[in-house]
């Protein structure tokens, strides 16, 4: 295509700039005449070796090709942007971009597909979009089976929801396979994609992965949160099912976290986004922070340092865990053999990393402990076992004066934390005298008054809240 080779430059290797998570065949970027290209290895699209494999290689020649995609009937006047493109594994290139041909004052997206030698090959630009407002900022990936799925910021429901984000697949005949003017990904309250730029990513299914900064937290100053969304191969949403709203990467309340960067990690299975973090809004700077997350959307739950240890009368496990902020809640549960576990306690998650409980309960001997963490998408994941050996520290009741003649004080020493009912019975039997406790500490004193008791022999005993039989002795009243 002669007609729209506008130079032909000789470019160093220092004179490109690499971008990161970009497909291979995409060099980098070149400023030329206040411009900057793109530079694609067009070798490397046919199947030749890739230039960057060319270690010896000190400069390359660049031709620079300024395409238009007019329609036949495309008045003068309409303005072509943001145009974007990705192999279509055939040797050519999908294309994706903005322009006003609908209504000279809003945007659609448009796309074509090019064979290796620059021909269109849609007779017509496909529609990806042509909703009523403004449709912008779109990026593509490929499917994996020679399609394109497109997303952009989409402004069709200005006056309720600002800018949402919207996804088409885009068939490799031109055809759309969704519905007209795309599927919505997110149109939640306030700003999707607020300044930024929208990520996308195959799933390895399909499908994609759509990463974005959101505004809906609002506040002043504004909050900026990422956000993300699954979207399978027939362009349903995977991991927000009910709301249309995506799911928060990072949320931290009163805090910026902004232009995220995704990639995939480990293939189809796990994810990484990088983004600028401005912790508390603070004037110190932005720091960047980057987030973990599988392909169901659950950020993957990580244990360490976990551990169960003895500390007086009851047993302390601790735990630290990832991505502490999609943890809903932290189930402790016991076992007597390490196989039939039931539930202990609960343990509310929040921003912290590391948690503690504490069991007042222990058995005798072997007790086994495990954790299940459940994050707000309702997706759970067991930690190990661990273990520790409970011996039991001997209760000692210590009575004194005894024998006693106005009040006995009574020692409780090393007893669980607990309800206790401390009981006392005259020679016949009788109760005559009760008190109720409530034990928060291996010692504790309790006061029995006796002044206006008969001279004689007395039982005293001490239940646990069960009605449990704790300890017996006889106090002498003079």
């Amino acid at each position: 295509p002669i007609k729209e080779l506008s130079e032909v430059l000789n470019i160093s290797t220092e004179q490109i700039t690499p971008m990161p998570y970009m497909s291979p065949w995409i060099m980098g970027t070149h400023n030329w005449q206040g411009n900057i290209l793109w530079l694609i290895d067009l070798g490397y699209l046919i199947g030749l070796q890739p230039l960057g494999q060319e270690v010896s290689a000190s400069s390359y020649t660049a031709a620079i090709l300024q395409f238009r995609f007019p329609n036949s009937n495309q008045a003068v006047g309409v303005n072509l942007t943001n145009s974007q493109l990705i192999s279509d594994n055939n040797g050519g290139i999908i294309i994706s971009w903005t322009d006003n041909r609908e209504a000279t004052a809003n945007t659609g997206i448009y796309a074509q597909r090019l064979n290796g030698s620059g021909v269109k090959l849609w007779a017509n630009d496909a529609i990806v979009c042509a909703a009523a407002g403004n449709q912008a900022g779109s990026q593509l990936v490929a499917d994996g089976s020679g399609n394109a799925i497109i997303v952009w910021e989409d402004s069709r429901t200005t006056a309720t929801t600002n800018r949402d984000i919207y996804a088409q697949k885009v068939n490799n005949d031109g055809s759309t396979a969704w519905a007209v003017n795309g599927v919505v990904v997110c149109n939640a309250v306030g700003n999707q994609n607020n300044g930024g730029v929208i990520r996308i990513v195959t799933d390895n299914a399909g499908g994609a992965v759509i990463c974005w900064d959101d505004a809906r937290s609002g506040g002043t100053p504004a909050t900026i949160d990422v956000y993300a969304e699954r979207i399978s191969a027939t362009g349903n949403a995977l991991w927000n099912t009910t709301t249309s709203t995506g799911i928060p990467l990072s949320n931290v309340a009163n805090s910026n976290q902004s232009l995220p960067v995704l990639a995939p990690r480990n293939g189809s299975q796990s994810f990484v986004a990088v983004y600028l973090d401005n912790e508390n809004n603070t004037t110190a700077g932005n720091s960047i922070s980057a987030q973990w997350f599988n392909s169901g959307g659950l950020l993957p739950i990580t244990y360490s340092n976990l551990s169960a240890q003895r500390v007086n009368n009851y047993n302390q496990v601790n735990w630290t865990i990832s991505c502490c902020n999609e943890i809903s809640n932290y189930i402790i549960e016991k076992s007597a053999n390490a196989t039939n576990f039931a539930p202990i306690g609960i343990v509310t998650g929040n921003s912290s990393s590391n948690y503690s409980y504490h069991d007042y309960n222990p058995s005798l001997g072997m007790n086994y402990y495990r954790i299940k963490a459940t994050a707000k998408n309702g997706e759970t994941k067991y930690s190990e076992v661990v273990a520790v050996r409970y011996n039991n520290i001997s209760r000692v009741v210590s009575i004194y004066p005894n024998p006693v003649q106005t009040s006995a004080i009574i020692h409780l020493q090393n007893f669980a934390k607990g309800n206790y009912t401390l009981r006392l019975l005259n020679p016949q039997g009788k109760q005559v005298s009760t008190q109720y406790i409530t034990n928060h500490h291996p010692s504790i004193y309790i006061t029995i008054p006796m002044q206006q008791l008969a001279v004689g022999q007395y039982i005293l005993s001490v239940s646990n809240a069960k009605g449990m039989l704790q300890y017996s002795s006889v106090v002498v009243k003079q």
